[in-house]
């Protein structure tokens, strides 16, 4: 089994179609997807998530993004 592993500004920026995420990261990321293979997301990405939207780097809707993304193929 392969897969992508990402980190927290990576996955985040994924969700939500930021475009300061990289080209390469994106097809990396898209081609995990296509190919059903899982984007794996350590759990420390959540506790930092969360500390961002505490310090208003980010908006709330970036855990639920993730959260939904986990649901639909995103392994943490």
């Amino acid at each position: 089994m392969s897969g992508v592993v990402t980190d927290t500004h990576t996955v985040l920026w994924y969700l939500s179609a930021d475009p300061r995420l990289s080209l390469r990261a994106r097809a990396a990321m898209d081609a995990a997807t296509v190919a059903g293979e899982p984007i794996l997301v350590p759990t420390v990405c959540i506790v930092e998530a969360t500390y961002l939207i505490e310090k208003n780097r980010v908006e709330a809707q970036s855990l639920a993004q993730l959260d939904l993304g986990q649901r639909t193929g995103f392994g943490v």
